[in-house]
């Protein structure tokens, strides 16, 4: 796992071979909570972690 520390406004690219950029975008950070933007191709899935999980077990239920 990469930890960075980012600022409002600031963001990190994910660009995995092959495939497309992926930029994740620090929107505003206040005390335990964060809001991040994700700006991604429109065939990219993005799924907070619980909806991913449900969506797996699912296809694996299905």
């Amino acid at each position: 796992m990469l930890v960075v520390t980012r600022r409002d406004g600031e963001a990190i690219v994910i660009t995995p071979e092959g495939g497309p950029e992926i930029k994740v975008v620090m929107i505003r950070n206040s005390g335990s909570t964060a809001r991040v933007g994700v700006i991604a191709p429109q065939n990219v899935a993005i799924d907070r972690e619980e909806i991913h999980l449900k969506k797996r077990a699912g296809k694996r239920n299905g």
